[in-house]
């Protein structure tokens, strides 16, 4: 596995937090001045698509609902839409209870909108007219932030800080339910991802992988630090493997199928990070901080290798079946 060199240039910003695919193209939110830019294969970044709206210096995240394409922004928790006639972003949410920010991840669970906050821990829902937020959950005990939202076993799991802790949505869709505490001395689950059908998060402070066990009420350590990072940021399940970044060197972070512990491939970003993370039907994208923004494709993923073999194995078990 490699690192291609950046598939797109600098936009002049320090952060690019947050990317979604959408109609095509990867869109992508940056810090300090809440710009979206939009990457064309093969040419790079376009022009701005749109500048900061209002006093929003950050797109915090992005997510495509129903066909548009979402932003949720800092300092004011506000949910914009881009409007592709006219290019510009169209707040539909203004701030609630005095939110600073939507998570670094929004979801989509039984067919709506959900966010996270900053400041207040909250569980916000784009109301059924789409014209507003509304909140679904209060603080849990002292968590004042979520962490990140992962649909998973027909239910909406977050984690949070600065409890570590991994919480579920209700059945009446009205609290959390704990689900895990804290893992020993990690204080926040800083993502949630899936891999082989199973719930994966990536911690901090101590930068530990922990998978969800199959009874579904604690956390089972899978790998343990790697060197000094602090943090992971993204699970992406790719080809077989797990994918994370660390947020303190850049490394692209590999549990393969049958590694108990980490592999590394690492950025060539100097002391930058992987801020942000997406995988495009089979590629995988990072997003650079903290201090030039640029957009970084991770290459040499064993594509043709382990397509063969997953068709050799279904037609295997395909033969199996068929035989009894």
């Amino acid at each position: 596995m490699s690192l291609q060199v950046q598939v797109a240039t600098s936009v002049t910003q320090t952060h690019l937090v947050s990317l979604a695919p959408f109609s095509g193209s990867i869109y992508g939110g940056t810090y300090p001045n809440g710009r979206l830019y939009k990457y064309v294969p093969g040419t790079g970044w376009s022009t701005i698509i749109f500048n900061q709206f209002l006093a929003e210096t950050s797109i915090r995240a992005l997510l495509e609902f129903e066909g548009v394409l979402y932003g949720g922004t800092y300092p004011n928790c506000k949910l914009l839409r881009y409007d592709i006639p006219t290019s510009l972003w169209v707040q539909v949410c203004d701030n609630l209870n005095a939110q600073s920010s939507v998570s670094l991840t929004m979801a989509i669970f039984e067919s709506r909108l959900y966010a996270g906050t900053w400041n207040g821990g909250r569980l916000f829902r784009l109301n059924a007219g789409k014209t507003a937020w509304e909140q679904m959950c209060a603080q849990y005990g002292s968590e004042t932030i979520i962490t990140g939202l992962q649909v998973y076993d027909g239910n909406l799991y977050a984690g949070t800080s600065p409890g570590g802790r991994l919480l579920k949505l209700n059945a009446g869709k009205t609290a959390w339910d704990l689900v895990c505490g804290q893992f020993g001395a990690e204080t926040s689950i800083y993502s949630l991802g899936i891999h082989n059908r199973r719930l994966y998060a990536c911690t901090s402070p101590t930068n530990k992988l922990l998978v969800l066990n199959e009874n579904k009420n604690a956390w089972v350590q899978v790998c343990a630090r790697y060197g000094a990072e602090t943090a992971g940021r993204g699970v992406n399940s790719l080809f077989g493997n797990l994918f994370t970044s660390g947020i303190t060197s850049g490394n692209i972070q590999v549990k393969n199928r049958a590694g108990l512990n980490w592999t590394c491939t690492a950025l060539p970003l100097g002391t930058n990070a992987a801020y942000s993370d997406i995988v495009q039907g089979q590629e995988l994208f990072y997003g650079q901080s903290p201090n030039t923004a640029y957009l970084f494709q991770v290459t040499g993923l064993p594509v043709e290798r382990y397509q063969l073999i997953n068709g050799l194995f279904k037609r295997k078990m395909k033969q199996r079946f068929n035989n009894n």
